[in-house]
């Protein structure tokens, strides 16, 4: 028993929690549609971070980011999607990412939990290591791919809008940013956040502008 208990955190750890059994199962062998939240998580100054530091060490510094991550993931219930670099794709169902609001508050856990380990970032970095982050939902595609590396992978607008309204937190000088569709599914329960209205912006490959909203920290 403990080895196979052993097995299955293992498979966990590389597919990550609540992927192992839908793919056991087949869950994802045709497509499903699921509505979900996707948030990109990015550093900030990343090109300077890996200049200043070199690639071996700013490799590290990105590992160390991402394990520090691992704690506000588990608190708000969210999975990895993909990691990309120096950027992690989040998901949560629509309703998990809505209850308690988990979609924000993983942004704002995470970005406590690098406060804290500050002293550790200064000793091995030189540095307190930001992310912006761009949130949006829909409805999406699931399906599993690959055969040598089997994965659930995810196809949508959804994706693509998030990603380039995080594109965007430069541009905007914020943290963290969403499109008025967020805003206004999270107003319904939200108490804790103040979102700032930016204006109508267009984003590449998008006929038709969105309203911008910025997260304003609790």
């Amino acid at each position: 028993m403990a080895v196979v208990i052993s097995f299955i955190n293992q498979m966990n750890l590389m597919f990550g929690p609540g992927i192992l059994i839908p793919l056991i199962l087949g869950r994802y062998r045709t497509p499903k549609e699921e509505e979900r939240f996707f948030m990109f998580l990015d550093l900030k100054s990343s090109v300077t971070h890996a200049e200043d530091l070199g690639h071996l060490e700013y490799s590290s510094l990105i590992r160390d980011c991402f394990m520090d991550l691992n704690k506000p993931l588990t608190l708000n219930n969210a999975e990895i999607y993909q990691y990309v670099g120096d950027e992690a794709v989040i998901t949560w169902p629509l309703r998990e990412g809505i209850r308690n609001l988990s979609c924000l508050n993983l942004y704002y856990d995470f970005k406590k939990e690098l406060v804290r380990k500050r002293s550790y970032y200064l000793h091995h970095y030189g540095l307190v290591p930001e992310f912006k982050a761009g949130l949006h939902f829909g409805i999406v595609t699931a399906v599993e791919v690959g055969q040598i590396k089997r994965e659930i992978a995810y196809h949508g607008d959804a994706i693509n809008t998030a990603a380039r309204v995080q594109s965007l937190c430069n541009q905007y000088d914020r943290a963290f940013l969403i499109p008025k569709a967020v805003e206004t599914i999270l107003s319904i329960t939200n108490s804790d956040y103040n979102f700032e209205y930016l204006g109508e912006t267009f984003l590449k490959g998008k006929a038709q502008a969105i309203e911008l909203y910025g997260i304003v920290d609790k």
